[in-house]
């Protein structure tokens, strides 16, 4: 990724070895700064900067954010370990995975998926540039969602899921209220690599 002074940011990860972002000068190549080892096997999204360069990424179930000057820490938001059942709201239901996907809304705040294996609901999160839950959606992605996020000038997040509901399997392209987590309208297509597609 590139950042609004021009730095470039990449990841530093090799095996047995915790994730770091290292920040290089776009002139000379000479190292910047890196960030502290992040706790955690590997990343799960690209790097996203943010309207004010701030340098986020999603690693585990954790989105972490970086001051774009100096890679320090600057906070760290975490998947919740439950939530709701949307079926029957007096039900818990585990909800902590790895996210996937990362993207930045017109407003600078932050959208991801849950996506990795296991027994968990898998969900859509809104989170604010200053790392707070704004929502959750846990009937967006169905089992997976799959081919990247990507957010629209109006403001709609757009991506793929597969599986919306024991009733609705497949593939679907999907597209959602950025602002309050909602399905705007769903589309079932014939995408049998909807993984490899992208928005």
């Amino acid at each position: 990724a590139i950042g609004i002074d021009g730095a470039i940011y990449y990841v530093a990860q090799a095996q047995f070895v915790q994730p770091q972002i290292h920040a290089i000068n776009k002139e000379t190549g000479k190292l910047l700064w890196k960030t502290a080892p992040m706790e955690v096997p590997g990343v799960g999204s690209d790097i996203v900067v943010g309207n004010d360069g701030t340098v986020h990424i999603a690693a585990g179930h954790s989105i972490y954010a970086f001051d774009h000057k100096t890679g320090e820490n600057k906070w760290i938001w975490e998947v919740p370990e439950t939530l709701p059942n949307p079926d029957d709201p007096d039900q818990m239901v585990s909800t902590r995975a790895g996210l996937s996907y990362l993207a930045l809304t017109d407003d600078g705040n932050l959208i991801t998926t849950t996506g990795s294996s296991g027994s968990y609901y898998r969900g859509i999160y809104g989170v604010t540039k200053n790392g707070k839950k704004y929502f959750h959606n846990l009937k967006a992605v169905g089992t997976s969602a799959n081919g990247g996020l990507s957010i629209g000038k109006n403001n709609t997040a757009y991506y793929f899921a597969k599986g919306l509901t024991l009733k609705e399997m497949g593939d679907y392209i999907i597209a959602l209220n950025v602002s309050t987590g909602q399905i705007k309208w769903s589309r079932r297509v014939l995408s049998y690599a909807a993984g490899s597609n992208t928005i």
